[in-house]
C-alpha cells in the first residue's frame, strides 16, 4: 500500500469531484479503472477513506480551520476503520477501540469539534415509531454486515465459508452474516444463496402463500421480495410488475440462478391508472406485495453518500408516488385479500402517514398490523411493513 499522503490525495480528488449523481461504489470503480497504478490495497484504502468521510462530514465542525487530512483522520477514527489504524496520529490510535459514545466524550474533552446532532434540514422530519434520531445517527458510523439467505441447507454454505477461512455468524435457520469485504461470490455456488439484508429477509415472515392463490409483486424491482415468496414453494400464480424492462431481466436471471420458476412478467407504470387498467383488465389478486420507491433512509449506513446529499424537499414527491402506487394496487386486491406495504425508510411520512392516507381514501380497507423492522442492533437495514386487508363482503 502507498503512503497515507498518496491515499489522501486520491480520496480528496474523488470527494471534490463527486456530486452524488451515481452511487459512490460506481464512482470509485470508474476512478480506479482510470488510475491503473492503484493496487488492490490502495483501492480498498481509498474506499475506506471516502466512505468514512461521507459518514462523518456532517458531524465534524468547520468553525475552526481544519485540514482535509485532519478531517479524514477523525473520520477513520470515528468509523473505527481497523486496516488504517496504524496511519492515524498517536492520540487517535490510543483511543481507537473506544465505543462511539466514548469517542464523542473524548472529542469534547480534547477540543475535537464533533457534534452528533440532527442536521438542520432533517429537524422537521419525524421518524417512525420505535426508532430515535440518536440511535439512527450513531448507526451511520458503522458499515452494516452482508447477509446471505441460503437456498439449500445452510450447512452447505457454512462448510464452504469455513473451508475458505471466512468468518461468519449464523443468524437463523437460513441467514448468515459475513463482513462486508468477504468475497463470497467465488466460494459459494450461485444456486445456494441470495444476498439479502436481514431485515429485508424478515419481511418474508409476512408472506404466507397458500396453494392456488394469486400473488402480484406490484413494484418488483430486481425481485428480492418475489424470491422470498417463491422460496415458500407453494403452487401459486405469481405475477411481477415493473416499469423497467432491465429490472425484469435481472429478476428473471436471479430466479434462474436460484433454480426457481420465474413469475409472469408485466411491464407497466403502476402510477398510470389507465395503463394499469389496460394491462390488468379484470385480474384480481389474493395478495399484493407493494415494495414502494422511497428515500432509502433505512439503508443509509450502507450508502452514506445518500445521507450526505439527500434533499429533504424530495420527500414530498416520494410520498405522492408511494400513495399512488399503493392506492392503484389496492384496486386489484380481491375481497379477503391483503396488500403488504414495504419501504426501506425510517421516515414517518413514507410509512405510517401513507397508511393513514390509504385508510382515509379506502374506507373498506383495514390495517391488520404495521411495524418498523429495526435492524440497527443486528448491523442490518431498517424496514417498514404494513399489512392492509380488504374484508369479505356478505
Amino acid at each position: 500500500m502507498k503512503p497515507m499522503h498518496f491515499i489522501l490525495f486520491h480520496s480528496e480528488k474523488i470527494i471534490s469531484a463527486y456530486k452524488g449523481e451515481l452511487p459512490l461504489s460506481h464512482t470509485l470503480r470508474n476512478y480506479t479503472k482510470q488510475h491503473k497504478q492503484l493496487g488492490s490495497k490502495d483501492r480498498k484504502s481509498i474506499a475506506h477513506c471516502v466512505y468514512s468521510w461521507y459518514r462523518c462530514a456532517k458531524f465534524i465542525s468547520h468553525t475552526k480551520k481544519i485540514s482535509f487530512e485532519e478531517q479524514m483522520f477523525i473520520s477513520l477514527w470515528l468509523c473505527k476503520v481497523a486496516p488504517l489504524v496504524h496511519l492515524l496520529p498517536a492520540y487517535l490510535q490510543a483511543t481507537f477501540e473506544l465505543a462511539i459514545d466514548e469517542k464523542i466524550k473524548f472529542a469534547v474533552q480534547n477540543d475535537i469539534e464533533i457534534s452528533i446532532s440532527i442536521p438542520a434540514n432533517f429537524k422537521a422530519i419525524a421518524l417512525s415509531d420505535k426508532i430515535t434520531y440518536d440511535a439512527w445517527l450513531l448507526s451511520l458510523f458503522q458499515q452494516p454486515l452482508v447477509f446471505i439467505r441460503t437456498i439449500g441447507p445452510i450447512e452447505t454454505c457454512t462448510s464452504l465459508l469455513s473451508q475458505a477461512q471466512i468468518p461468519f455468524e449464523v443468524i437463523d435457520t437460513h441467514c448468515i452474516a459475513v463482513n462486508n469485504a468477504s468475497a463470497i461470490d467465488s466460494i459459494i455456488p450461485k444456486d445456494q444463496y441470495v444476498i439479502q439484508d436481514y431485515s429485508s429477509q424478515k419481511t418474508g415472515n409476512y408472506f404466507d402463500p397458500k396453494n392456488g392463490e394469486s400473488w402480484l409483486d406490484s413494484c418488483c424491482g430486481a425481485g428480492g421480495k418475489s424470491l422470498l415468496l417463491a422460496s415458500k414453494k407453494k403452487q401459486i400464480t405469481h405475477h411481477v410488475m415493473d416499469v423497467r424492462a432491465s429490472s425484469m431481466h435481472n429478476l428473471q436471471e436471479r430466479f434462474r440462478n436460484a433454480k426457481l420458476k420465474a413469475p409472469i412478467p408485466i411491464i407497466a407504470d403502476i402510477t398510470d391508472a389507465m395503463l394499469l387498467k389496460q394491462k390488468l383488465a379484470t385480474m384480481r389478486f389474493d395478495h399484493i406485495i407493494c415494495d414502494v420507491p422511497c428515500s432509502g433512509s433505512g439503508t443509509w449506513a450502507r450508502t452514506p453518500e445518500q445521507f450526505y446529499f439527500f434533499n429533504t424537499k424530495e420527500l414530498s414527491s416520494f410520498n405522492a408516488k408511494q400513495f399512488i402506487i399503493a392506492n392503484n394496487s389496492l384496486a386489484y386486491l380481491k375481497e379477503g385479500g391483503s396488500l403488504i406495504y414495504i419501504t426501506c425508510s425510517i421516515f414517518k411520512s413514507e410509512n405510517e402517514a401513507i397508511i393513514e392516507s390509504l385508510l382515509q381514501h379506502n374506507p373498506k380497507i383495514t390495517c391488520k398490523e404495521m411495524h418498523l423492522i429495526n435492524g440497527i442492533e443486528n448491523k442490518a437495514d431498517c424496514m417498514f411493513i404494513a399489512v392492509l386487508e380488504r374484508p369479505l363482503e356478505f
